[in-house]
């Protein structure tokens, strides 16, 4: 394309049996529009505690606190993976959901689906509550 610059690189691979090396070609193409620098200073940070207990001797609870105030309290947690999202900067709470891994075949699709939704650099905090690993699958860990 008009004003793009092209770059190809080659490599060779030699097999670990001792097999004839192959060659693959890696093509592309980029514009350089502008460098930007950003430089977020962010001042104090922020206390982030979590409680996790399982279901049978444990307590059955979850909850997650930011500067010592409840961003998911004991009593809203729900049964399987509790996820809160604060904001980089400001650590204000931008999400809240619950998934029940435990029960729910959807679960783990919506979670995936919900983390990949999230602003870059969000700090991500999840909390189990009873069990979560019934129909938590390989994509969603």
């Amino acid at each position: 394309m008009k004003g793009q610059k092209a770059f190809a690189e080659k490599r060779g691979e030699r097999s670990d049996t001792g097999g004839s090396a192959s060659t693959g070609a890696i093509l592309g193409y980029a514009k350089i529009v502008k460098k930007v620098k950003r430089v977020t200073k962010v001042t104090g940070g922020s206390k982030i505690s979590v409680e996790s207990a399982g279901f049978s001797k444990e307590g059955n609870y979850a909850s997650i606190k930011v500067n010592d105030k409840d961003v998911l309290a004991r009593n809203e947690a729900k049964k399987g993976l509790n996820m809160v999202s604060l904001d980089f900067v400001t650590h204000k709470v931008n999400f809240k959901k619950s998934y029940d891994t435990n029960e729910d075949s959807k679960a783990s699709n919506a979670l995936v689906e919900d983390f990949e939704k999230l602003p870059a650099y969000s700090i991500v905090i999840v909390a189990v509550k009873d069990e979560a690993s019934k129909t938590f699958d390989k994509k969603a860990r």
